[in-house]
């Protein structure tokens, strides 16, 4: 190329011409099997079934955590429904028992009122 043309940019692909030979990668298969290849097997086997068990015992542990919550939220919600229960039989107790007081007011009352009454007769 002159100096011209070389700050142009080609717009054509690159051809096998334009490339060196050497610098090209040559992809070969070769379908034999070596130790390294049976070591890498080994660890990918080995690194899945860590990791597969490493996620068991996470999960193991994830959910203890969750069931010792939810015993807690269990517990606290059982505490709060007998207090609510007792809250409610207190209260009727003590409804009844405001209600006898009120009667026995009511007869005092009618009772006092009847005397009030007869007072005057009686004069």
């Amino acid at each position: 190329m002159n100096e011209a043309n070389s700050h142009q940019i080609k717009t054509q692909g690159a051809t096998e011409a334009d490339v060196e030979p050497s610098k090209m990668p040559r992809i070969r298969f070769n379908p034999e099997i070596n130790l390294g290849h049976i070591l890498q097997i080994f660890a990918l086997t080995g690194a899945v079934i860590t990791g597969y068990v490493s996620l068991q015992r996470d999960m193991a542990s994830m959910r203890a955590e969750y069931q010792v919550t939810m015993a807690g939220f269990e517990s606290r919600l059982t505490v709060a429904e007998h207090a609510i229960v007792e809250r409610r039989q207190e209260d009727r107790e003590f409804a009844t028992e405001m209600r006898a007081a009120l009667v026995d007011i009511q007869k005092g009352l009618n009772n006092l009122q009847l005397q009030l009454v007869e007072r005057p007769k009686a004069r």
